[in-house]
């Protein structure tokens, strides 16, 4: 399910799914900015991301989905887009959504923000043995009692890994809302944490007590030095795909514009030529005016597909008047 929302929404391929058009009606109907988390590619908690938002977002998608099929000259969804809708009113894959986003929340995102800061501090990964087994401790204790994640009382400082705040509150407080409706969700919790502990296992055999890392002496492990992330491999790509991360709703030509300011060490040149507040004046006008004609774009395309619904609306409503009042006369004859 989460690869089919990711499909439609978010696809890899601009020429597939709705894309753009999907941010700008959330955008215009919602009120705030979202895009669907990149399932297209293999990453960290992608997967576990969309569960959250499908499970959260459940009627805004729906709603979303009713605007492509009442413009379609058939009035149906494609066999995608049937499947998510089907999806999205299905209790048992709620139910499979509901594991997913509260493992990330209780797992995951606590343990990606240990090892980031790790990357950050210059720590080496073979000095993160304890960070590894406590994880898979921390799993072995909600697999003996699942009322730590999803008790009436549960709370952050005994549910998550490393005792911080939930990341998103609200997806959590939306599981425990809809818990009762879902009579297997706790049967299902500790299976799935059972697997995730087992695969966990083996991930982080390296780790082992009696291993080569477990023996070897701080020296040694000097020697081995080993980053605590790959970020030093993922090159331009990467740096693109940390800073739309962090900011989802920048542009390619935004991105663009940043990285032949850095590249070109533009800095170095407004320092040099620019010699009258009027000139920085003028670049933040430019960089308004861009802006406005962006989001005014944004709107006029929504807006398009708002005014198309209501014509084929009208138009369907006024065939269906046009068949009873044929329906009628067949009935009198």
């Amino acid at each position: 399910m989460t690869q089919i929302a990711g499909s439609i929404f978010n696809h890899k391929d601009d020429k597939k799914g709705h894309h753009d058009l999907f941010r700008y009606w959330w955008w215009e109907h919602i009120g705030t900015p979202f895009t669907f988390p990149d399932t297209s590619n293999n990453r960290f908690q992608s997967y576990c991301d969309a569960a959250g938002a499908l499970l959260f977002y459940s009627p805004q998608f729906m709603a979303f989905l009713e605007n492509p099929r009442i413009n379609k000259q058939n009035s149906r969804l494609n066999h995608m887009e049937q499947n998510l809708w089907n999806a999205l009113k299905c209790k048992y894959t709620t139910t499979e959504l509901a594991i997913l986003a509260i493992y990330a929340e209780s797992i995951s995102y606590p343990y990606m923000k240990a090892i980031c800061v790790s990357s950050d501090k210059n720590q080496n990964m073979l000095n993160l043995g304890p960070l590894h087994h406590c994880v898979y401790d921390h799993m072995q204790k909600i697999i003996a009692n699942p009322n730590i994640l999803l008790g009436s009382d549960a709370s952050y400082a005994t549910a998550t890994l490393d005792g911080e705040e939930w990341q998103n509150p609200a997806v959590i407080e939306k599981i425990h809302d809809i818990s009762t409706s879902l009579p297997h969700l706790q049967d299902l919790l500790v299976v799935f944490f059972k697997g995730a502990a087992e695969t966990w296992k083996h991930f982080t055999s390296e780790f082992a007590s009696g291993g080569l890392i477990d023996e070897a002496t701080a020296e040694e492990r000097e020697l081995a030095w080993m980053p605590a992330t790959n970020d030093e491999n993922e090159g331009a790509l990467g740096s693109f795909r940390h800073l739309m991360q962090n900011q989802p709703q920048l542009t390619l030509l935004n991105h663009n514009v940043l990285a032949m300011f850095f590249r070109n060490n533009t800095q170095a040149f407004m320092a040099a030529k620019f010699t009258e507040p009027a000139d920085y004046q003028f670049l933040r006008q430019l960089a308004r005016d861009a802006s406005g004609d962006e989001r005014q774009r944004h709107k006029e395309l929504v807006e398009f597909h708002d005014k198309q619904q209501q014509k084929k609306t009208a138009q369907k409503e006024k065939r269906a008047q046009r068949q009873q009042l044929e329906l009628q006369k067949l009935v009198l004859f």
